[in-house]
């Protein structure tokens, strides 16, 4: 039997483990959201693990059966195919990334983004849309200068 080598019980392991790490995730972003404490960090990264766990999980039932995965009519090829549209649906996985990091970015910037902060997450202000930290404004400021240098001055 397939399963008693012993690569295939490490694929499987790893499959359950993904699935239901998932599903606690998406369990407990479903209570918060319900209860009103997270409607926006915990949303997008329940759907984004979620729906990378669920194209491991594909990409490891395809490795098992070898190459009759890729045959068409053998369910495991149909389901590989398919699983390709939850990483598309509500919001490709890039997308999700960029809200994620939004949030964790407002969080650390005064807490101004809704939804929860992440525990333990401390991080120094950002500065504000048009400032920059000193160090970057030299150093552009450096070269500017230069680049005038290099034109023979003021136009």
């Amino acid at each position: 039997m397939i399963g008693e080598h012993q690569l295939i019980q490490g694929l499987l392991a790893d499959s359950a483990t993904d699935l239901y790490a998932a599903r606690a995730l998406v369990k407990q972003t479903a209570a918060a959201f319900d209860d009103g404490s997270d409607t926006r960090i915990g949303p997008s990264c329940a759907k984004y693990f979620a729906s990378e766990a669920v194209g491991r999980l594909a990409d490891r039932a395809v490795q098992i059966h070898g190459g009759a995965g890729y045959t068409r009519g053998v369910p495991v090829e149909r389901f590989h195919r398919d699983v390709r549209l939850f990483r598309i649906y509500e919001g490709t996985s890039q997308i999700q990334q960029l809200v994620i990091a939004r949030q964790l970015l407002r969080a650390a910037d005064g807490g101004r983004a809704r939804g929860a902060s992440p525990v333990g997450w401390r991080a120094r202000p950002l500065p504000r849309r048009g400032e920059c930290r000193p160090s970057v404004r030299r150093s552009r400021e450096d070269a500017r200068r230069s680049a005038r240098a290099q034109r023979g001055g003021y136009r």
